[in-house]
């Protein structure tokens, strides 16, 4: 039988009928590519995962890593997590701040990357949750050079 919890203590094994006690994993979803993408200071999208049947109880917890190359003098990378068009960047309110920033003052400079960041009210339903990135400072960056990109969506019950 499965750990879907009705009433505390019983289980029916119906998934969406169930209620999940605080903390439990309802779904994890992940991307991965080992591409080089090469970028300008557009924002450009790097991995996307969708995550559906999100509950209205829930948060997503977002998890990336990301290797990038500088192959150039004072060049930098700059790194968004956005659930549609929304970046998720706590402070951010023109969607410009980044969740991750590489910077090398010195040619052909690699540097690796991660973090999380927690989406506390996700929309119930379909959620698009994007790892995106932009060059800094008019140079061109390239990721995962010699490396690999992920983006990890986690849904937890509260």
């Amino acid at each position: 039988m499965s750990g879907i919890i009705d009433t505390v203590g019983s289980k029916s094994g119906i998934v969406g009928s169930d209620v999940y006690p605080a903390g439990h994993v309802i779904q994890v979803k992940h991307s991965q590519s080992f591409l080089a993408q090469s970028f300008d200071t557009d924002v450009d999208t790097i991995l996307t995962v969708t995550m559906t049947n999100v509950l209205a109880s829930s948060m997503c917890i977002c998890l990336w890593g990301l290797t990038t190359y500088h192959p150039l003098t004072q060049a930098g990378f700059e790194g968004y997590v956005f659930r549609d068009s929304t970046n998720l960047h706590l402070s951010d309110t023109s969607n410009t701040e980044a969740v991750c920033f590489h910077y090398s003052s010195a040619t052909g400079r690699y540097s690796q990357g991660g973090g999380s960041i927690q989406d506390t009210s996700p929309t119930t339903g379909t959620n698009i949750y994007t790892l995106k990135g932009s060059s800094y400072a008019s140079t061109t960056t390239t990721i995962g050079h010699d490396g690999l990109s992920s983006l990890t969506v986690m849904e937890i019950a509260q």
